[in-house]
């Protein structure tokens, strides 16, 4: 797996783009041959390491546990500051929708939660999820992306680049919201050195996004790699 690339596997339903993920997180272990990272064959690093610092990887359908906090979903480690937290949220363009939900929850009644100067707690981000407003399929995709944000600068901050395994994250947004997605992948991951690998059914949005000699293109259909553009 080549450093510093942003491959986008364009896949067909049922093509085994499933199947080649599961097996880069070693869900599912190979039968023959071996995938390197960085020159080192996962098969030889532990599992809990392989998936917590070597890839971050964001489905389209995000796991969001309503009776937790809105700090616990982002960040359940309790890796970074709140301060970290917020500039991620701010990125994705979802403080503010989780700051004036909040609001207008409380002026209708909703349990007000009482901070006191010197506490630690956050009244937003230590409010459990099910007390917000309910996040559309959009904003529940960016908070899933938000969530790797936050994962990746940490791990940077530590001297690490995981891999970024973006799995058909657009399928089901507007056109506006996936140029968002497009454009926090390339300022947060690419640019950063990550190495992306985006599953998708459709180029047409990402086209404006790619850079020759940068990206490529790779045609998965029939469990089968076809063609490397």
């Amino acid at each position: 797996m080549l450093p510093i690339i942003q491959t986008q596997l364009l896949t067909r339903l049922l093509s085994g783009k499933s199947t080649l993920l599961s097996t880069l997180l070693r869900l599912l272990e190979l039968e023959s041959g071996n995938i390197e990272l960085d020159g080192v064959d996962i098969k030889t690093v532990k599992l809990d390491l392989l998936r917590q610092r070597c890839f971050i990887a964001v489905s389209q359908d995000p796991l969001l546990l309503p009776n937790e906090t809105l700090r616990f979903n982002l960040d359940p480690d309790g890796l970074v500051t709140d301060g970290a937290l917020i500039d991620a949220l701010t990125e994705t363009g979802l403080w503010a929708r989780f700051f004036e939900g909040n609001r207008l929850l409380d002026e209708e009644g909703a349990t007000i939660i009482d901070i006191s100067e010197d506490s630690d707690i956050h009244p937003i981000l230590h409010r459990k999820l099910s007390l917000s407003q309910d996040l559309s399929v959009g904003q529940c995709q960016l908070f899933a992306l938000c969530r790797a944000l936050v994962k990746s600068r940490f791990l940077r901050s530590a001297g690490l680049k995981p891999v970024i395994l973006l799995d058909e994250v657009t399928s089901s947004l507007d056109a506006d919201t996936e140029a968002t997605v497009y454009q926090i992948v390339g300022s947060e991951f690419t640019k950063n050195g990550h190495t992306v690998i985006i599953v998708a059914h459709r180029l047409v949005a990402l086209e404006t996004y790619m850079e020759s000699g940068r990206d490529a293109v790779a045609l998965i259909a029939d469990g089968r790699l076809h063609e490397v553009i």
